[in-house]
């Protein structure tokens, strides 16, 4: 009776690593393949066509920020003031327009 229950211990434990050996490798084929079209990113995202924006002649470009398909560019006027463009990235087209002016 004990030898039984060994044996059929035995099997069981077999047939556990199998399965948890099949889990682990293609998990791991999974995440490696994640990782791989991740890095290769989509069409969408490596947009290389060229853009043009008018700005204000004089102005000078100071800082940018990227976020949710917008682009914040902020700009010196040239004059000592600064102002801000909102930019759609997939139209390419201004969203608006903030000037910064000191608070009074």
């Amino acid at each position: 009776m004990a030898g039984d229950r060994l044996v059929s211990f035995e099997r069981y434990v077999k047939i556990f690593n199998l399965v948890a050996g099949i889990l682990l490798v293609g998990g791991t084929a999974f995440l490696i393949g994640t990782v791989v079209v991740r890095a290769m990113g989509s069409g969408d995202a490596q947009r290389t066509d060229d853009a043009t924006l008018a700005i204000p002649a004089g102005a000078t470009l100071v800082d940018t920020a990227l976020g949710d398909d917008r682009l914040l560019l902020t700009f010196d006027d040239g004059s000592g003031g600064k102002f801000l463009l909102l930019v759609d990235a997939r139209s390419d087209t201004i969203i608006r327009r903030i000037d910064l002016v000191p608070e009074s």
